[in-house]
């Protein structure tokens, strides 16, 4: 098992799935992401990406993070990610977080993803003698404000950020579409966690500056930063 680090939270047990199908950031590596990420992460609506158990999405919440959006696509793995959400948030689990299973590789990734952290519609119903009035029978459809994320996390399989072809090439792409895609806020973090040897670029064409880069052992963390 791994532990919450910091905050609230800090020194509860987190459940891993069996075998090898994730590899958590170790805590040390975590507790040192937010240490540099200092007051950010308070009230901040966070997007965890490849989340796994969601050690960093939790540590966050633990932080005094507002809400949290915890995206990974192994169902299995999903599940255990779910209880650990609940066994830390306990009540507030439903208000606080949710868990999406979806494969972030391939074309359209992110164009999906959205569609899955976007505010449900609401149904409204107008006439000309009133503005629109919400209503679950009404026969138009108003968009929510969609949503934007201030820090985004993402510690995907470190060979999908080297491949040059098929499905997984895609993944190195993210930060930049995840901008395109507005789903990081004017002035929002991205944390990307890496192998060290094989250091990712960064998407400055996006309006993305790096803030910092640290090693632990071979874990590589770029922390960016998009512009206002």
């Amino acid at each position: 098992m791994i532990r919450i680090v910091g905050g609230e939270h800090r020194g509860r047990r987190l459940k891993t799935p069996k075998g090898d199908a994730v590899r958590p950031t170790l805590e040390g590596v975590r507790g040192a992401i937010y240490d540099f990420l200092g007051e950010v992460v308070e009230g901040a609506r966070v997007l965890d990406l490849f989340a796994g158990t969601g050690a960093l999405g939790l540590e966050a919440l633990s932080r005094g993070a507002a809400s949290a959006v915890f995206v990974e696509r192994d169902r299995r793995v999903a599940e255990v990610l779910r209880e650990n959400v609940d066994a830390v948030l306990g009540e507030e689990a439903e208000a606080r977080a949710r868990v999406v299973t979806l494969d972030l590789s391939g074309e359209g990734a992110v164009a999906r993803l959205r569609e899955r952290v976007e505010p449900r519609k609401k149904r409204v119903k107008r006439n000309k003698y009133a503005d629109a009035v919400a209503d679950p029978d009404g026969d138009e459809a108003d968009a929510a404000p969609p949503i934007a994320f201030d820090l985004i996390t993402m510690d995907p399989p470190w060979p999908l950020l080297r491949a040059a072809r098929g499905r997984d090439a895609t993944v190195a792409a993210l930060p930049a579409r995840l901008v395109e895609a507005g789903l990081l806020a004017p002035g929002g973090w991205l944390v990307l966690e890496h192998d060290h040897a094989a250091p990712p670029g960064v998407p400055t064409e996006v309006g993305i500056v790096e803030e910092g880069r640290r090693r632990y052992g071979d874990t590589g963390v770029l922390f960016l930063r998009r512009g206002r």
